[in-house]
């Protein structure tokens, strides 16, 4: 059965196929018996896929043979994601059949709201007396019964795979965090648990520790950090530790990106062979849109494009640091252009960076025809550039941009799994960070949209720009820009940042304060926005205060003043830099937030 469903995880998972269970050399096997087994097979796919599992599996059943005919799906299929949540009592593993939305939010998880400290645990305990504490998703309390033997320790009967300590962890770090209490039982007596020396309260230290390094987290976690364990004293009734009793207290700390028991099970075909995905190709396929695009994804070990010159690619990253600032700036790249073409004349690389900064300053200013005959100029010279992969990269970057920037999504969304294809074939950089986020722009569109595309791309670009390291401007730029985009999807507005939705829940207003937040702790770490950047942040801002007058009703009108007031300061600066497509947001947010103070019924 095991082979079976993951031969038919596999093929969903790729191009299809076929599943052939040979029955040959079994004389009496039944029609019945072929049957049953054909409704176990049915039962478990149900059990991982859901009720849909017939429109991807159908069957064929012969005397000595059962065929299944698996066809490619539209959903990326896991068989166990060996992953934990808690509720009110116990923990529980998330199922494969549930919504991957649940299992995307613990991945991109990047915030974690009223987290449990290590110090809020309980530290006083007596003997055979009621302690107060009851099992909640952040409290688990337990008593090991078992008596010692030579050849189980405490430690053994605490972490055997039986009483699911991994499980626990796994809930523990994807909620809030939470206390386990060893040596109590289920009404929240005092027990204690029996530990006669220091030696083994050193090796239940280290099982634990063993325990959660061999768990699937982030990062590698440590103690006193990701977790800690405290052996706290049992005490008589004349308040004196009792000999050898403890509770053991060990503490979890919550984690963003996702802490597993063990690597999820999924499957897939490589070269006509069943194949177990490591986790990375795991990972980037879950949080990756595959029922939109059907895009081959690059495994993590395939070797990304590179430059194949170190002094081209220093020549052009420094030009294009000189030429992104001059143009979030508003200013003129003319002259800056000129003295980089001297100093360089016969580098096509260094023209092609040159284009493409005028391309964006003139998409920005709204002159489309100026940024399209820039665009055939650099067409042309593409051809005769050595680092194609590159600049093909950003010629792809920049028709999106256009099109976006002149109201036509349709030629956009048609350009962009282009776009994301080539992110995913250059190396790791600024460039693949940039089109991500013109993904996560682009995604922002609709009243309905209420997937996670804008905030998976922009995740992904901060991912990406983990790997500059050369320059800090641009990648603080695009790090807020990426906050900024964050910020925009959960207070429901478009890729303009006007509020397309009426109206947004205070779980979302949070996470677009956190994003704003993560603005503000940038520019307090030194990096000061650019004026484009800014500008588009003073929109959010303004946004959020309006937000802020649907989610706190009693202080409507103030807010929808202050939200008034931004954006008009934002409009004025705007259009002192020349930069149409801001200034047209402001007056569309400006009629928004008076219509709602002059109307506040509507």
């Amino acid at each position: 059965m095991k082979g079976v469903i993951a031969a038919t995880c596999a093929m969903l998972n790729s191009n299809g196929g076929k599943v052939v269970i040979n029955f040959e050399g079994s004389h009496s096997i039944s029609v019945s018996q072929i049957s049953s087994v054909v409704r176990r097979i049915e039962q478990n796919l149900v059990t991982i896929i859901g009720t849909n599992i017939t429109e991807y599996v159908n069957y064929e059943e012969e005397e000595e043979t059962v065929t299944m005919f698996v066809e490619k799906a539209d959903l990326f299929i896991t068989i166990d994601y060996n992953l934990y949540l808690p509720s009110k009592t116990q923990v529980n593993q998330v199922p494969p059949s549930q919504s991957q939305d649940k299992v995307k939010e613990i991945l991109n998880r990047r915030v974690v709201e009223e987290p449990v400290e290590c110090e809020s645990r309980m530290k006083l305990f007596y003997k055979e007396k009621g302690c107060g504490l009851s099992e909640t998703k952040t409290v688990q309390l337990k008593n090991v019964k078992a008596e010692k033997s030579k050849r189980t320790t405490l430690a053994d009967r605490m972490f055997c795979k039986g009483n699911k300590f991994s499980c626990y962890v796994s809930a523990f770090a994807n909620f809030k965090g939470g206390h386990i209490y060893y040596g109590i039982d289920d009404d929240g007596v005092v027990v204690g648990e029996s530990i006669p020396d220091e030696l083994e309260s050193r090796k239940i230290t280290t099982r634990i520790e063993n325990t959660i390094n061999k768990m699937i987290w982030p990062e590698l976690p440590k103690q006193k950090v990701n977790w800690d364990i405290f052996f706290e004293p049992v005490l008589d009734d004349n308040n004196a530790p009792i000999s050898s009793t403890f509770v053991i207290v060990i503490y979890i700390a919550p984690s963003c990106g996702g802490v597993f028991t063990e690597e999820p099970e999924c499957y897939e075909m490589v070269e006509g062979e069943i194949k177990k995905m490591s986790f990375a190709r795991w990972k980037e396929r879950i949080l990756r849109p595959i029922e939109l695009f059907h895009l081959p994804i690059t495994d993590s070990t395939v070797k990304r494009d590179s430059w194949s010159s170190s002094k081209t690619e220093r020549i052009c990253t420094r030009a294009d640091e000189q030429l992104i600032a001059a143009v979030n700036d508003g200013k003129c790249v003319e002259s800056i252009s000129n003295d980089l073409v001297k100093t360089n004349p016969d580098l096509i690389e260094l023209r092609l960076i040159i284009l493409a900064k005028k391309v964006m300053a003139s998409y920005r200013s709204w002159s489309f025809q100026a940024a399209r005959e820039m665009l055939d100029d650099y067409d042309t010279s593409l051809k005769t550039a050595t680092e194609v992969w590159m600049f093909d990269a950003i010629r792809v970057y920049l028709e999106t941009a256009i099109s976006t920037a002149q109201g036509d999504f349709g030629a956009a969304e048609n350009i962009l799994p282009m776009a994301l294809a080539k992110a995913e074939a250059i190396a790791r950089g600024r460039i693949s960070a940039a089109l991500y986020l013109l993904a996560a722009t682009n995604f922002l569109r609709q009243k309905s949209n209420d997937d996670y595309l804008p905030v998976i791309f922009a995740t992904r670009a901060l991912e990406d720009l983990k790997h500059v390291q050369d320059l800090p401007a641009i990648r603080a730029d695009m790090e807020q820009k990426a906050h900024i985009l964050i910020a925009m999807f959960y207070l429901g507005c478009d890729r303009f940042g006007v509020p397309i939705k009426n109206e947004i829940d205070r779980k979302c207003f949070d996470k677009a304060n956190c994003s704003i937040k993560a603005v503000h702790d940038s520019i307090y770490d030194g990096n000061l926005m650019n004026p484009y950047r800014e500008l588009q942040f003073g929109l959010v801002q303004s946004t959020l205060f309006y937000r802020k007058s649907q989610v706190l009703p009693h202080r409507k009108t103030p807010f929808l003043k202050a939200a008034l007031d931004k954006c008009k300061n934002t409009e004025t600066r705007a259009i002192a830099c020349n930069f149409q497509d801001v200034v047209n947001c402001c007056k569309e947010c400006m009629a928004l937030f008076t219509k709602s103070l002059l109307y506040p019924r509507t």
